[in-house]
This record gives structure tokens, C-alpha cells and sequence, in this order.
């Protein structure tokens, strides 16, 4: 079986196609703007968390979207009000996209602190347990 030549550009350089990392990178960002240029107070275009809406009790995302609009504010008090878990795993899932940007577009290894399995059971067991505390009737520090 034979291969395909390479893709050459207008200059005759090899081109590679747009790692997803930058794609993903790109959506982030916009994302960002939108959030803090737009306060996520009562705009139509923010989610409502179906488990809020239905029965009042919130999830470990609830709040991620003011927390976030918070924190590119400047305002970190409030930002852990709205979500203390957002704001402590918010470093560690950066982490873990910068680390998977480098891998891709310069296929350089970085540790990726949720990229493991332990890694992983540690998140989705946090986010467990934050959505039960955040419930508890005594918990009135974990609600917004």
C-alpha cells in the first residue's frame, strides 16, 4: 500500500492540519470573553440547571458560570461563595489543558494531574461528595 504524498502549501512547506488542543483552546476563550463581558444573571443564553430548576437542590456545577464571571473580576471571595469546588479544581483542570495543548502541538510529555486514573476517582469523587455536602440542611456555607 502506498502512502499519500505530503500537503504542501503555496510556499512548498509541508502543512499539518490545526491541532484540536487549539480549537478547544480558541472555544475557551471566546468563552471567557462571553462570561466576563456578560454577567450570568438572568441572560437567556446561560444554562439553567435542569436539577436546580426541578428540585432545588444543587449540584457541584451550580454556580460555576457567576463563579467564573466573578473571578475574572477579581472578586475570589465571592467566586468561592458561588462554587468552592470550581475555584480549587479550576487550577488543576487549566493544568491538565495546558498540558495537553503542549503534548499536541510540540508532542513534548507534561504531567496531567487528571489525565491518571487516581486522577480522575479523585475528581469525580470530590464532585460526589461536594454535590452531597452542598444538600445537607447544616451545610448553609457550601450554598450560594
Amino acid at each position: 500500500m502506498t502512502e499519500c504524498p505530503p500537503r504542501l502549501d503555496s510556499r512548498g512547506r509541508t502543512s499539518r492540519p490545526i491541532p484540536i488542543a487549539w480549537w478547544f483552546g480558541l472555544a475557551g476563550l471566546a468563552g471567557l470573553l462571553l462570561v466576563g463581558w456578560q454577567a450570568p444573571g438572568g441572560q437567556f443564553f446561560y444554562p439553567q440547571c435542569v436539577l436546580y430548576v426541578t428540585t432545588g437542590w444543587q449540584c457541584p456545577g451550580c454556580g460555576i458560570t457567576r463563579s467564573t464571571h466573578c473571578l475574572l473580576h477579581g472578586r475570589i471571595y465571592e467566586a468561592w461563595r458561588l462554587n468552592a469546588l470550581w475555584v480549587l479544581l479550576l487550577p488543576l483542570i487549566l493544568w491538565t489543558y495546558l498540558a495537553w495543548f503542549v503534548n499536541e502541538t510540540w508532542n513534548r510529555r507534561w504531567f496531567q494531574p487528571l489525565g491518571t486514573r487516581l486522577g480522575l476517582a479523585v475528581l469525580f469523587g470530590s464532585m460526589a461528595g461536594y454535590g452531597i455536602a452542598r444538600n445537607l440542611p447544616w451545610a448553609v456555607w457550601l450554598r450560594h
